[in-house]
């Protein structure tokens, strides 16, 4: 719903969760963790990595207010190409500026040896508008597996479009993380979801909504242009053999996959693809440094799946079907993972040849510790930071 006051607009938005749980993956940093269960059978729905619905089924349910920004428009891994010279940005908002700092108070500027430059970043999600200013030319169609092949994206009825607001925090050229990366479009949940058919059309056939998942992640394993990461802002309600194993595949392939612990406020490892053998799992930290968890019972997924923790909350990304930008007002892990997700694309972009356990291995090692307060038992208190690059 979007509501006028003056010059000002107020966005209520949906964002999408799509989670996936699987064994301990292969070069897991903490080699003490416990591992991550095998899957069970999964339910099929999928939906985007804002609030589940509140049933705890995969709908969407409303994200909290979004409001419009006032801004413009481990192992070591092997050596590579340097990406772009070393860039200073200053007057960014909090999330940004938390990535290059081990400490507060924040200094109001993101610096990175890289930008990103030569890594493609696949976004498996409700689409993307690859038009918008935002991505100034580096954002290209790749795949739909749920409609008639478009360059858009979905806007939900309380109009955010999720796959564009989290290409945004990857690689928009204002407020990404990696703003000089290729941003490829791959559409792998319905405008309709947080949505789909809880059950399958036949004994051992994924549903409609997992069997789109699915499909997205092989194509993008069959069709990659390396050096690439995906982005999986999603997350199921349940354990999906299916996509675990296509994940896991992906990466084994050597195509690291950073996925969301989900917003089920549960153990991520009941989640799918937050399970997925060698998949990067990213839990969600507020503003003030806390593990996420609202007054309704929604909350960031946690255990012994998540590997780290990235800003989830108050973050500034494209709006989707404009030319401008927006800040949402509430938390979530589809939020979270794209700064991941980012962040691995200015890595690959200095080693381009860094396997995904290599990545992984890089952003968990790196990431500062114990910066978080609130953190559940059992769930690794690392943030993400990108001081080093």
């Amino acid at each position: 719903m979007r509501r006028s006051y003056g010059n000002a607009m107020l966005v209520t938005a949906v964002a999408v969760t799509l989670g996936l749980s699987a064994c301990t993956p292969s070069g897991d940093p903490d080699s003490a963790a416990p591992a991550r269960p095998s899957g069970g059978s999964g339910s099929a729905q999928a939906s985007p990595s804002a609030h589940p619905s509140a049933t705890g089924g995969p709908s969407a349910a409303p994200h909290p207010t979004a409001r419009p920004s006032g801004g413009a428009p481990g192992s070591p891994a092997p050596s590579g190409h340097a990406g772009a010279a070393p860039a200073v940005r200053t007057g960014v908002p909090w999330n940004l500026d938390r990535l290059d700092q081990r400490t507060r108070p924040l200094d109001g500027r993101f610096a990175a040896g890289t930008d990103g430059s030569g890594v493609h970043v696949y976004v498996l999600d409700t689409g993307l508008d690859i038009k918008h200013p935002e991505f100034a030319g580096r954002a290209t169609a790749g795949a739909d597996f749920v409609g008639a092949p478009d360059t858009g994206d979905c806007s939900d009825s309380e109009g955010l479009g999720h796959g564009t607001f989290v290409a945004g925090i990857i690689g928009g050229r204002t407020y990404g993380v990696a703003p000089g990366a290729e941003l490829v479009r791959v559409q792998a949940i319905g405008c309709e979801e947080g949505g789909g058919s809880s059950s399958g059309p036949g004994a051992g056939t994924p549903p409609p909504a997992e069997a789109s998942v699915v499909k997205a992640v092989e194509w993008v394993t069959a069709h990659a242009r390396r050096p690439a990461v995906v982005n999986m802002s999603l997350n199921l309600k349940t354990r999906s053999p299916a996509l675990d194993a296509a994940v896991q595949h992906m990466v084994e392939s050597g195509i690291p996959a950073v996925v969301a612990a989900g917003n089920f406020n549960d153990d991520a490892c009941g989640h799918s693809p937050a399970g997925a053998h060698g998949a990067v799992v990213v839990a969600a930290a507020t503003a003030d440094d806390r593990h996420w968890r609202d007054t309704e019972g929604f909350g960031s997924g946690h255990g012994s799946c998540v590997d780290l923790y990235a800003p989830g909350d108050r973050i500034t990304s494209a709006l989707a079907g404009t030319p401008d930008t927006v800040t949402s007002d509430s938390a979530a892990t589809s939020w979270a993972t794209p700064h991941v997700t980012g962040a691995v694309a200015l890595y690959l972009s200095a080693h381009p040849a860094a396997t995904p356990a290599q990545v992984r291995a890089w952003v968990t090692g790196q990431a500062t510790r114990d910066a978080l307060t609130a953190v559940p038992a059992g769930t690794p208190n690392r943030l993400l930071n990108t001081s080093v690059l």
